[in-house]
């Protein structure tokens, strides 16, 4: 087995510091340092003290901690590096990573806040034959992988319809939109109708400095004819109670609810609580699938593609909400449509984080 240097690009504030922000660079070296073939060499944050103290956590030399990724990149060389910085930074790291021929690039979700940053994100990375894969990291942990399972086993017959609940579009609502397109078969979408509430400048606390919706309804469909429902913020309840997932079929449909709980009802049948293999590391199984996929050349299972399927729903949905009328795919757009109604008054802020 080949042995791989890693870095990382924007530690963030340390998880017990009293400050906002969700430390996801942690999350990363904690993934990293999990993995035998994989040694995390070097870290980045504009913050030195961040950087020093990310380093003395998971025993980086202070001499592989700097201010800067080009420097990084430029002393180091690593295999593969973690871009877990703000997503309205996204675009630019990604793109200079690509361009200083990183092999394989690891970014966190969202992908960007506007889409045609989302675009150029995988269009360079085409262009400088760089791996890049989003960190939907969901699709390793055993809870929404048992149902992506079922399905494929044909459980609940042929899928018809996936509902989802979550508290908003992007930021939580990414890693949802990209769990149904999973269990759709991974193919893009090609319509979206939707309407989305006031929008919300400080949903969590200062740990993101753009925009949610504080709700939303929307329905779209799959190229190959699987229709999807998502509900969310104020109107997660119509998608019904706690459930996350709804898988629906010919022969029965899947629930995925918030306590971690998988329910297989069949048609005619009563529910079967599903047994889960114990809980493994998300970000771990993201990691080693993409340095496997490195290896052998063949394309990981979060490639920068199928990121965009879910992405391009989420930005077709504010543009649907924006026109007040479908939306066809490929999107035909940029920017952010959301902002776009912030900016021009037709979309009310409410204050607050609701």
């Amino acid at each position: 087995m080949l042995s791989h240097t890693a870095a990382v690009i924007g530690a963030g504030s340390p998880p017990d510091a009293d400050q906002p922000g969700f430390s996801i660079g942690y999350a990363h070296g904690a993934g990293y340092t999990e993995l035998d073939d994989v040694d995390l060499v070097a870290v980045a944050d504009r913050v030195p003290e961040f950087a020093a103290r990310f380093a003395d956590r998971f025993g980086i030399p202070t001499n592989r901690t700097y201010t800067d990724h080009v420097t990084l990149i430029e002393d180091v060389r690593p295999d593969i590096v973690s871009v877990c910085t703000p997503p309205e930074t996204h675009r630019d790291l990604v793109v200079s990573c690509a361009r200083a021929g990183v092999p394989a690039i690891h970014c966190e979700k969202p992908m960007a806040l506007r889409w045609d940053d989302c675009q150029t994100m995988v269009t360079e990375c085409t262009r400088h034959d760089v791996q890049l894969t989003i960190n939907h990291q969901r699709r390793f942990v055993p809870r929404w992988r048992t149902p992506a399972d079922l399905v494929q086993d044909g459980a609940i017959g042929t899928v018809r319809r996936i509902e989802l609940a979550a508290p908003d579009l992007l930021d939580w609502g990414t890693h949802c939109f990209d769990l149904s397109g999973w269990y759709a078969g991974d193919v893009p979408a090609t319509w979206t109708f939707g309407q989305i509430g006031p929008a919300v400048m400080d949903r969590y606390g200062g740990a993101y400095e753009h925009a949610n919706e504080t709700g939303a309804l929307a329905t779209w469909a799959y190229e190959n004819g699987i229709r999807g429902l998502a509900a969310t913020g104020e109107y997660t309840g119509l998608v019904g109670g706690d459930v996350y997932h709804r898988i629906i079929g010919t022969d029965g449909r899947i629930e995925i609810d918030g306590h971690g709980d998988v329910t297989l009802i069949r048609t005619g049948g009563a529910p079967e609580t599903i047994g889960l293999e114990q809980a493994q590391n998300g970000f771990a199984g993201a990691i080693a699938d993409a340095i496997a996929a490195l290896e052998s050349a063949r394309e990981p299972a979060l490639a920068g593609h199928r990121a965009l399927h879910a992405t391009e729903l989420i930005f077709g949905i504010w543009e649907s909400a924006r026109r007040r009328d479908r939306v066809g795919f490929p999107l035909e757009i940029s920017g952010n449509p959301l902002e776009d109604m912030i900016e021009s008054g037709t979309l009310p802020v409410r204050s607050g984080s609701s």
